[in-house]
């Protein structure tokens, strides 16, 4: 890691995955995508940044904030049972989830919801107290670590955790400020949306939706979270001029030329990373193209992935391959 680490704040996101089934009539909001989507059989719950907002205005995220001294309270340590090393960053998770969607992760929302009056305004953890109930932690699980480009000003190290869930969170809700609308994608539909513009994702959020995306089952996804928790992986991106041949950005629309105004989020052992480079025959990074000409405009980004490197968890995701640059909603295969 780079010399400025300390400068880092903790934060932490909450990848959380629905095991797609209603035990009562859906939500307005849901209507359209009450039956399972294609492929999958779950979905992941995403919320659209304010446009008001300085960092990635109007982007799809996974609810997350920054970490805070109480989320490493002896309280919580002593209540739960359990010392696990990362139990704050994980509370951290959990509690972003309740202030930002208005319901709990952990198996406990029911519970909580049922004997809360909604109007009631409370901690995390004094909704959880108060209700004598034990949020199941212990199966939440490290997806990932993301921490900020080195030229920003504000920079995190974020932990991306994944929770399940098996019962659609009927008190699930956005206050419209921060975030504007709650949605639910499959991994493969929100990379389709995003080709397509109607919905934009970051670079961190559109690597994982690709990474999830070769799973189908949330047993499945569950079963790589265990072995990526392991793994510790971390993303620590490099911001910079990316060349490009024209050849490669060959539009996916009727054949044209998209402008070359494009960057590179070159990630750990790349020869650009400058934290932690890696050899010049290495390639570990994500392209990133404006449809508009305007990288300057995220909104227009499309992303293209290159991994060679061998023994990392990602190779097999390797975009390399695909004969022209253009939106890739999954591995490329021709």
């Amino acid at each position: 890691m780079s010399s400025s680490q300390q400068s880092f704040r903790k934060a932490a996101s909450a990848i959380v995955a629905l095991k797609w089934e209603f035990s009562k009539p859906p939500p307005f909001s849901v209507v359209d995508k009450v039956k399972p989507p294609k492929n999958f059989d779950y979905r992941i719950m995403m919320v659209k940044r304010s446009p008001d907002l300085r960092s990635f205005p109007q982007a799809h995220v996974f609810p997350g904030g920054a970490f805070d001294k109480s989320d490493a309270s002896h309280l919580w340590t002593q209540y739960l049972g359990t010392a696990n090393i990362d139990l704050g960053l994980r509370i951290t998770a959990m509690r972003e989830v309740f202030e930002e969607t208005n319901f709990f992760i952990g198996g406990v929302n029911d519970t909580i919801f049922e004997s809360q009056s909604v109007d009631t305004v409370q901690s995390a953890r004094n909704m959880v107290l108060m209700c004598n109930v034990k949020p199941r932690i212990d199966n939440i699980n490290e997806w990932s670590r993301w921490i900020t480009p080195e030229h920003l000003k504000h920079r995190f190290d974020t932990y991306f955790y994944l929770a399940p869930i098996y019962g659609y969170p009927y008190s699930a809700v956005v206050d419209g400020t921060e975030n504007t609308h709650l949605d639910w994608f499959s991994p493969e539909e929100a990379l389709e949306e995003h080709d397509r513009g109607t919905i934009f994702l970051p670079p961190p959020q559109w690597l994982t939706m690709l990474q999830m995306s070769r799973f189908h089952t949330l047993e499945e996804l569950m079963a790589e979270s265990a072995v990526r928790h392991q793994l510790n992986t971390v993303y620590s991106p490099t911001f910079v001029k990316s060349n490009i041949n024209q050849k490669q950005l060959a539009s996916y629309n009727g054949g044209k030329t998209l402008k070359l105004a494009n960057v590179t989020h070159a990630l750990n052992n790349d020869p650009l990373n400058t934290s932690q480079p890696g050899s010049q025959d290495q390639k570990h990074r994500i392209n990133i193209q404006s449809k508009t000409g305007d990288i300057s405009d995220p909104i227009s980004w499309v992303y293209h992935y290159e991994n060679n490197l061998k023994s990392h968890i990602d190779q097999v995701l390797d975009q390399s391959i695909c004969k022209s640059y253009k939106p890739i909603n999954s591995i490329c295969r021709d």
